[in-house]
């Protein structure tokens, strides 16, 4: 499939990108964590896409993803990592099917009616590859 990585320099919160290593460090504990990427490709109603992310997870928070216009969510699901995910590193490969137009795909912490605690801690991102089964 047509495969390409999220350019982390479009990182909406530039205190969380670590240019030297090309990664994504989020250690807040103070608020509602959101921070969003452009994609690659945007992505028009009815499609769908597979994000593959990998990193490294120590903390208790949980986070979540979806694709839409950065803020809000413009997806039929979000992808959660609920705030007992696995520490150590990771690789997890899921599916987003647009709802609408998107642009961007957007990280926020896991609510804390949901068991989360709104932002995110111990969360650190290498690699976001973006593939696009229904564009080869």
């Amino acid at each position: 499939p047509n495969e390409k990585n999220v350019d982390f320099s479009t990182i909406s919160e530039k205190t969380y990108y670590d240019a030297d290593a090309n990664k994504v460090v989020v250690n807040d504990n103070t608020g509602s964590t959101i921070l969003f990427f452009n994609l690659p490709e945007a992505v028009t109603a009815g499609e769908e896409i597979q994000v593959t992310v990998k990193g490294a997870y120590t903390g208790d928070s949980g986070f979540r993803f979806w694709i839409g216009n950065g803020p809000n969510n413009k997806c039929e699901a979000v992808k959660v990592f609920n705030p007992d995910y696995k520490q150590g590193e990771f690789e997890e490969t899921f599916a987003l099917k647009a709802t609408d137009l998107c642009e961007y795909l957007t990280i926020k912490g896991v609510n804390s009616w949901e068991g989360g605690k709104n932002y995110i801690c111990g969360l650190e991102i290498t690699d976001i590859s973006i593939a696009y089964p229904e564009k080869n």
